[in-house]
């Protein structure tokens, strides 16, 4: 049996969180927060493989939590999200070490 990975989603949306949840529920394990400092908490938690990122949270980005997120695991893929994707930002976030940059709503 293959072993599931571990999916974090960080964004502001808790309808985001929650469709993204579901989505992936089968396939990983998934954690979500709208919180920032909750996600970098929940990566020193758990062996997180990858971060589903919003570019967006609130008064920070997505960008500022980049480095931190590698700093705990440097083997995270980092998949920034976006509603408001510009190619300054993507350059940023790949840049930082996003591993993908996507514009939503996802398909």
């Amino acid at each position: 049996m293959k072993q599931k990975h571990h999916l974090l989603v960080i964004d502001d949306e808790k309808a985001i969180c929650a469709s993204l949840n579901y989505l992936f529920e089968n396939q990983f394990y998934v954690y979500t927060t709208t919180d920032p400092e909750q996600g970098l908490s929940l990566m020193k938690q758990h062996p997180i493989n990858i971060v589903l990122l919003d570019l967006r949270l609130g008064d920070q980005t997505g960008l500022d939590l980049i480095e931190p997120i590698i700093s705990i695991n440097p083997q995270v893929r980092i998949i920034m999200m976006t509603a408001y994707g510009t190619i300054e930002s993507s350059l940023s976030a790949m840049k930082k070490g996003a591993y993908a940059y996507i514009e939503k709503p996802l398909n």
